[in-house]
């Protein structure tokens, strides 16, 4: 059974506190950031973990779609595209 991401990013972090207390910036990503990514993608879950911390995030992705304001609510400081240009996945990803 599949476990949900969150699950998964609280193990990268146990037993190690201080990764987050001794970083001076957050960097995470995540394919599409969007207005549903505060409802259990990656980059929030590491966001509100390194807001308790003091540490401002900043979170990149392939596409911002709409919605994408929300995840201030959430901890992430600032986003970027990754991208440069309009371009289908199968390009992107090359």
């Amino acid at each position: 059974m599949r476990r949900p991401e969150r699950c998964n990013v609280s193990d990268l972090f146990r037993g190690s506190p201080s990764r987050l207390h001794d970083a001076d910036l957050v960097i995470t990503a995540e394919g599409s950031l969007d207005g549903q990514t505060p409802f259990g993608k990656v980059p929030t879950e590491i966001a509100r973990r390194a807001k308790t911390a003091g540490v401002p995030v900043v979170a990149l992705a392939g596409t911002i779609r709409k919605g994408v304001r929300l995840n201030f609510d959430c901890g992430i400081d600032a986003f970027a595209s990754i991208l440069t240009l309009p371009c289908s996945l199968e390009d992107a990803i090359s």
